[in-house]
């Protein structure tokens, strides 16, 4: 397999899925993201969290990614679908290490991408590169003990969380009139 040194921009991870976004290259670079994670924080159990957005191969590049951080041996919480502000408020809320976020953002439908982070921040720049240089010396990496995978739904305490943070908002007047425009993405749920 051929990795794309392209796909790894300065503050994620993204591409075109029919060719250097495939599942084989994200289950690769979750090999690669275990590795990395369990480098920097040398604990015995290691605990992440990965969400993905509503795209249509978002759930098979979710899939892929877990894979590959499962079999280095770091254990998974997938938090299904949900906004990116979902997974970023499951790194302060669970017992987790750091997440992968899969989500095309603001690219057309063809590409998507990774928001990556450890502990409660995302890596960007330099940190995205070393990502990179791990992934190409993994291609031929042993599998490790296996992970464990648990499925958590994020989206009711994070809801009930903003519920209860918008409900403390001083208002003028008696009432608030609010319009939302969740568009096409996962804001919808």
């Amino acid at each position: 397999m051929q990795l794309d040194k392209t796909i790894f921009k300065m503050y994620d991870i993204r591409g075109e899925v029919a060719s250097n976004f495939t599942p084989d290259v994200v289950n690769l670079i979750g090999k690669a993201y275990a590795t990395h994670i369990k480098e920097i924080l040398k604990k015995d159990s290691i605990t992440v969290s990965v969400g993905r957005d509503i795209r249509l191969h978002s759930e098979k590049l979710a899939n892929a990614t877990v894979q590959g951080i499962l079999s280095q041996g770091v254990n998974v919480i997938d938090i299904g679908i949900c906004p990116t502000p979902a997974l970023y408020f499951s790194l302060f809320n669970l017992p987790v290490d750091g997440g992968i976020m899969i989500t095309g953002s603001h690219n057309p439908p063809a590409f998507n991408g990774m928001k990556v982070c450890i502990e409660k921040e995302t890596i960007f720049g330099d940190e995205i590169q070393k990502l990179y240089e791990i992934s190409v010396s993994l291609e031929n990496l042993p599998q490790e003990k296996i992970g464990t995978l648990k499925k958590f739904d994020i989206l009711t305490p994070y809801t009930e969380y903003l519920l209860k943070e918008f409900s403390q908002l001083p208002l003028k007047g008696n009432s608030l009139k609010v319009v939302i425009d969740s568009g096409n993405g996962c804001a919808g749920l």
